[in-house]
């Protein structure tokens, strides 16, 4: 099979070119207007503009950019407009942190908009949340698959797009818009796995709070496994969820009283004292390298655990963000080898797998942007 170029955004007409040219100005200018407070003055990059933009090695202040200057080191130089569009976007990520001198300061500088949407996930969710069973032998097949499409949808509140007031989950849910539903394959799956499940996290906000009801009733379905969630060790792509984002998603989930919230509360609280929860981070997410079975190793996923990954930017680590065609078998393009994964994502990228051919022509031609809108997602499960 022809392996297909990356993903790169020297069309005009190309979604990537749309973020570089509108997007990446606009953050910038969000992150201006936000940050009032603080010292923004190092912030040029639209003075330099950012279509000017060469990839450049940055200074190596810690193995977070040392690694990420190794994985720009065959584009160095080209223009952010001839590269693959997800090596320009790691670099812009990564340009503006240390711009911010984020390394010396911490100041995450998407902190207002991400502390909004908190605030606005808490209160959505506290009011539309069943009582939570805290006895595991009360976990059914359909509390799985519930909490799969409610951490499905709830991938949609991603803030690099638009913010929660814009766009909410609420409503979201038809099953037309499931591309690929694998719930119950996963399930039978998961109801007999022994060992860890690596939890690859997206965004903060909503969707990390449904990311934590998912994992709370996981934990409840299965006592034998684990959880280890892996968060982003900068801020990146305006929402994606850090260390930070993290601890204080716990901290507004603890300070609610509703009493649907408590027993969800409870088991929570109970798998991070017993250490059936854990938090790790590495420099590997901030870098533009993609998944393979030697990062998965540094990353501690040793073969035949089980993954869940969340949202568009890990989706493309998979398949190494190439332009495969929507119908290109799954098992065929993923990069990886031996790790079952379940893939939990709205589509807002130019990429996309295991289709049906007639699902992928219909498409094309009912909705064009299919692929981009947020319009649709997967519940898409590889067994190896």
């Amino acid at each position: 099979m022809m392996i297909p170029d990356y993903i790169r955004s020297s069309d005009a007409d190309s979604f990537g070119r749309y973020t570089i040219c509108s997007r990446f100005p606009k953050i910038v200018n969000d992150i201006i207007e936000n940050n009032k407070g603080a010292d923004v003055r190092h912030l040029t990059i639209l003075d330099e503009g950012i279509s000017s933009l060469k990839i450049k090695a940055l200074l190596p202040v810690d193995d977070n950019v040392a690694l990420f200057n190794a994985s720009i080191e065959p584009f160095l130089n080209q223009g952010i407009f001839d590269v693959p569009f997800f090596t320009a976007e790691l670099f812009f990520y990564q340009l503006l942190a240390e711009q911010l001198d984020y390394r010396v300061n911490g100041l995450d500088y998407f902190s207002t908009l991400k502390n909004r949407s908190l605030s606005d996930a808490v209160e959505l969710i506290s009011g539309r949340l069943a009582p939570f069973p805290v006895d595991w032998g009360a976990i059914t097949p359909e509390h799985i698959a519930q909490s799969l499409h409610f951490a499905l949808w709830g991938n949609l509140a991603d803030l690099s797009l638009f913010t929660l007031a814009k766009q909410s989950p609420e409503g979201s849910f038809s099953p037309e818009r499931i591309l690929i539903d694998d719930s119950i394959a996963f399930i039978e799956f998961f109801r007999s796995y022994r060992g860890t499940v690596h939890v690859f996290l997206d965004n903060a906000g909503y969707e990390l709070v449904s990311d934590l009801y998912l994992i709370a009733v996981l934990l409840l379905a299965n006592p034998y496994c684990k959880i280890k969630a892996h968060v982003k060790p900068i801020p990146m792509f305006v929402s994606d969820t850090t260390v930070n984002d993290w601890q204080l998603t716990l901290a507004a989930i603890s300070d609610r009283k509703e009493i649907p919230l408590r027993n969800w509360r409870f088991v929570l609280e109970s798998a991070l004292t017993e250490r059936r929860i854990s938090l790790t981070t590495d420099p590997f997410w901030s870098s533009a390298y993609h998944f393979s079975d030697h990062w998965l190793n540094v990353l501690n996923v040793d073969p035949g655990e089980l993954i869940i990954c969340k949202g568009d930017l890990n989706y493309r680590r998979f398949f190494e963000d190439r332009a495969w065609p929507a119908d290109t078998p799954t098992e065929a393009a993923v990069t990886t080898t031996t790790a079952p994964i379940l893939f939990l994502r709205t589509l807002k990228s130019e990429i996309m797998t295991g289709l049906q051919p007639t699902t992928v022509q219909g498409l094309h031609i009912t909705e064009p942007d299919w692929l981009i809108a947020g319009k649709y997602g997967i519940i898409q499960f590889l067994m190896r």
